[in-house]
């Protein structure tokens, strides 16, 4: 059997490689982890550690964990109001590391964190690999590696023989 890959399929390969892991990462965080209702207690403006210039806004939740009051202080600059219910996500074992259920506090790092490999293996794949060049997998004889699409029948000959 062979199969022949462009840079095109390439990338897209790696796109659905990325996303399948940051799903799976997600979606195995969310089974091992809790709910629960939070308020918002308190609205912070704190100063950024790296520029004493700097400030932003943040809000104390508090919610229950079991029989324990927890708080917690959200993510940098979200809105919230004082009195404002927000559903939260936390670890059963860890409840002081919760975060609002939310695509800013749940799923924004994380997909920022998968796009700079993404971008990274693109710019491999388009740096490397010619417009019209293809990698063949034979996969009883292996794989090469092809420029221009004209030598295609060479080493398909070459790797059928």
């Amino acid at each position: 059997m062979m199969v022949s890959l462009n840079r095109n399929r390439i990338i897209l390969i790696a796109i659905a490689v990325i996303i399948l892991y940051l799903f799976l990462n997600r979606f195995q965080y969310i089974r091992k982890s809790n709910f629960a209702t939070g308020e918002v207690v308190a609205l912070e403006i704190k100063k950024d550690v790296m520029s004493s210039e700097k400030r932003f806004s943040c809000a104390t939740i508090e919610f229950e964990a079991g029989d324990e009051i927890v708080c917690f202080s959200s993510e940098r600059d979200v809105k919230y109001e004082i009195g404002e219910t927000v559903k939260v996500i936390y670890k059963k074992d860890n409840p002081l590391d919760a975060k609002v259920y939310s695509f800013a506090g749940f799923w924004l790092a994380p997909t920022l964190y998968c796009i700079i490999p993404l971008w990274l293996i693109i710019a491999i794949i388009l740096s490397f690999m010619n417009k019209n060049a293809l990698i063949m997998f034979n996969f009883k004889r292996g794989f090469s590696y092809v420029k221009e699409i004209k030598q295609i029948s060479n080493i398909e000959n070459q790797l059928n023989q």
